[in-house]
């Protein structure tokens, strides 16, 4: 993964070492840049042939270029930065968002995540907009001392996350990036067999996880990383005997809701099947439990602004569900870098920022 970009050609992602579409050459900024500052002011309208490139940031239709990718994932090893932005209602479900959801909210409408009892400094190939509301943040490069098997948070909560059922041996060595040396690999084990030993990662309480509190109340949700397919996806349905029954999706990574039993979500990154198409889906699910009739987002009326249930989630699932390891479901045969989990929506310039940042710098 070091050294490399995956880029998306007609909306549909890439794998290393595929030319890029043809277009236009690079637009030049013909304002100077400071010494040292990264290009995350970039133009609020990003050159198209760029954007094509960078699959994490939604338009403001998010049907296009984020949801889809090619019938099956190929088996070649794909990777790509992407990003859940979910707007100001968290009802885009990766499908009928109004154009309001992104426009209506800036950037500095949210609240910085709150951090206390310590001190610390970010990485500095994270982009320095995006600091003050980087509420986690897994480079799996900090495993916890003398524990391989949990992996420190960079962001500002500390919420530390564990890497279910292989532990330390979950991180190899292939960065995303110049400046990482490691990721983490998920997988299904044993798939014609019930049971708890797929290799997930993440972190689970029924009382929910007060260290996740900027999620409690939240305005906007984005989630960022990068992906990489190590096998077949989706995989067969453990929970069943049928030897055709798959599983309908492949978790990424999410945040889980202030009432899930392991599977249900706030905030998620996923690939779905959707009439036998695998899509990449940015899901927000405001509101905890059951839906309201007619209004299925209790968002008509006050009060405003609408914001998620005021609970705590309970947690944080990568790779697959049930981070609390009682049970499987949509098993990821996949590698994951760079996880970031914000509570404010990233712009597509700052996903583009982001992007630049981390393939250019080497530590």
């Amino acid at each position: 993964m070091r050294n490399r970009r995956a880029h998306v050609r007609d909306g549909v992602v890439a794998p290393y070492g595929a030319p890029p579409a043809p277009g236009r050459p690079p637009r030049r900024l013909n304002r100077p840049r400071p010494a040292g500052r990264v290009p995350g002011h970039l133009s609020r309208r990003v050159p198209g042939h760029l954007s094509r490139r960078v699959p994490g940031h939604l338009s403001r239709r998010v049907p296009g270029h984020l949801r889809r990718l090619p019938g099956r994932l190929s088996r070649r090893l794909l990777a790509a930065p992407m990003a859940a932005l979910l707007g100001t209602s968290l009802a885009m479900a990766a499908a009928q968002a109004p154009a309001a959801a992104l426009a209506s909210a800036p950037a500095q409408a949210a609240a910085p995540a709150q951090v206390t009892g310590h001190s610390w400094s970010i990485r500095p190939d994270v982009l320095p907009t995006l600091r003050r509301n980087l509420v986690a943040f897994y480079d799996f490069e900090h495993p916890v001392p003398g524990n391989t098997g949990t992996e420190r948070d960079q962001g500002l909560s500390r919420t530390n996350i564990n890497l279910i059922n292989g532990g330390g041996a979950m991180r190899v060595p292939d960065g995303a990036y110049p400046s990482s040396r490691h990721s983490i690999q998920t997988q299904q084990l044993n798939p014609t067999v019930t049971g708890n030993d797929d290799w997930k990662a993440g972190i689970y309480s029924d009382t929910g996880v007060p260290t996740l509190n900027a999620f409690n109340a939240a305005k906007q949700i984005s989630i960022m990383g990068w992906f990489k397919t190590t096998g077949q996806n989706p995989n067969l349905n453990s929970t069943t005997p049928a030897p055709d029954d798959f599983f309908n999706a492949v978790g990424l990574a999410g945040v889980l809701s202030g009432n899930s039993q392991g599977h249900d979500v706030r905030a998620l990154l996923e690939v779905i099947n959707v009439s036998n198409v695998l899509r990449v889906v940015a899901l927000g699910r405001r509101v905890d439990g059951s839906t309201v009739a007619g209004d299925p987002w209790a968002v008509a009326g006050d009060p405003e602004p609408d914001l998620t249930s005021a609970t705590d989630p309970r947690g944080i699932k990568i790779g697959g569900s049930f981070p609390q390891n009682t049970e499987e479901r949509n098993p990821c045969n996949c590698r994951f870098d760079g996880l970031m989990f914000l509570n404010r929506v990233v712009t597509p310039g700052e996903v583009f920022g982001q992007y630049l940042l981390a393939t250019r710098h080497h530590g």
